[in-house]
């Protein structure tokens, strides 16, 4: 997984990758600074599906007590 979240990062030629499903697929392979790296994008390109990752359980899960998915999310307007 971490090897598609890389290519995804890496933008194939031609093709618009959402900054939030970068973030997803770092997400999914564990590697959370990388998708915290790629929330922050999401949250500056203003991307509608931020509101996404307040509802997915792997989200909450592994990032809901970091500090800073909690600024992002805040930053994003998505929580107090």
């Amino acid at each position: 997984m971490r090897r598609v979240a890389d290519l995804l990062a890496a933008g194939p030629r031609g093709v618009y990758v959402s900054p939030i499903d970068v973030f997803s697929a770092y997400l999914h392979a564990g590697d959370d600074g990388r998708a915290l790296e790629w929330l922050s994008k999401s949250v500056e390109a203003r991307d509608p599906n931020v509101a996404g990752a307040t509802v997915d359980p792997l989200a909450i899960d592994r990032l809901g007590d970091d500090p800073r998915f909690r600024d992002l999310l805040r930053r994003a307007r998505l929580s107090s």
